[in-house]
């Protein structure tokens, strides 16, 4: 299985800012540090598990979505 961090980044992104949410902003929402926000969008690592399933709930998507 793999994940795919490209399409991850790019829907979170787009979901905040239709939203027009700040990252921080964002972050608060989900239960995240906005650090991790930032590096969630800037798809610079796989976020853990806890996380993830944080961000999915939070997007609205099955936790199997972004798994290949």
């Amino acid at each position: 299985m793999t994940f795919n961090k490209q399409q991850f980044s790019e829907d979170l992104f787009m979901l905040r800012n239709t939203k027009k949410l700040s990252r921080a902003a964002a972050a608060k929402e989900i239960g995240i540090h906005s650090s991790n926000m930032q590096t969630l969008e800037e798809g610079r690592y796989e976020p853990k598990a806890t996380v993830y399933f944080k961000v999915v709930k939070w997007m609205g998507v099955q936790f199997e979505h972004y798994i290949n």
